[in-house]
């Protein structure tokens, strides 16, 4: 992976730029190299960042589709890497401390990146004449971020309701 991501670097730097069908050719190359590189079952945060980029350029340059695929793309790699690896990565970051998997632990816990996927995602839609798909993915940005505030709030109450406890005894 280390060879992809000056690959990712220069689609990074370009698409800054707004040399945006540049930053497509080499956010494509990233893809493929990184395809040979994994097993297709394999979840790694740069598949996530690199549709997420590729659907941003796509957009920019007024290929709406080819944005929505990407974002799409995105969010399911997103999700394949928090459904399938958040527990093996937490215990891989206690075990060997490795920053690369501390990386992707911190990035799932972030769902900030995913909610704005969603909503770049639903905004396509939206001026595609998707209402229908612009109102569901408005509502479930909504119920992802209403979910992370409850966790939020009842993480902070746990944690008062121990110091309580602890200051009982």
């Amino acid at each position: 992976m280390k060879g992809s991501h000056g690959i990712i670097l220069v689609g990074i730097t370009l698409q800054k730029k707004g040399e945006y069908e540049k930053s497509i050719n080499y956010h494509e190359k990233g893809l493929n190299f990184l395809y040979k590189r994994l097993d297709l079952g394999d979840a790694c945060v740069e598949f996530g960042d690199l549709y997420k980029s590729l659907g941003i350029a796509y957009e920019k340059i007024g290929n709406k589709s080819k944005a929505i695929e990407n974002y799409e793309n995105a969010i399911f790699n997103y999700a394949k890497l928090g459904a399938t690896h958040k527990k093996n990565i937490i215990c891989n970051c206690k075990t060997e401390k490795n920053t690369r998997k501390l990386k992707c632990m911190l990035f799932i816990k972030k769902k900030s990146t995913v909610l704005i996927t969603l909503l770049n995602l639903f905004t396509l839609y939206a001026s595609k004449e998707f209402f229908i798909c612009f109102e569901f993915g408005s509502k479930r940005a909504i119920s992802i971020k209403e979910k992370q505030i409850n966790e939020n709030n009842y993480n902070q109450g746990k944690k008062r309701v121990k110091q309580d406890k602890s200051e009982l005894c």
